[in-house]
């Protein structure tokens, strides 16, 4: 069985490598692209109030 990444690890890391960030390294003690959580989570609420409801779970960080 494929692992899946979580929907929101997938946003943060295009948003990530979108700023020409390596999305692997290590900051603050985790890898970059969670730092990119915060926006990845907004990106999918409010696709969820205008009624996009995509399939998958985000993550717990």
């Amino acid at each position: 069985m494929k692992h899946e990444k979580p929907t929101d690890e997938i946003i943060a890391r295009a948003l990530c490598r979108h700023a020409g960030n390596p999305e692997d390294i290590i900051h603050k003690g985790a890898p970059l692209w969670a730092s990119y959580l915060p926006e990845a989570q907004a990106v999918l609420k409010s696709l969820e109030e205008h009624g996009f409801h995509l399939l998958g779970r985000t993550s717990k960080m």
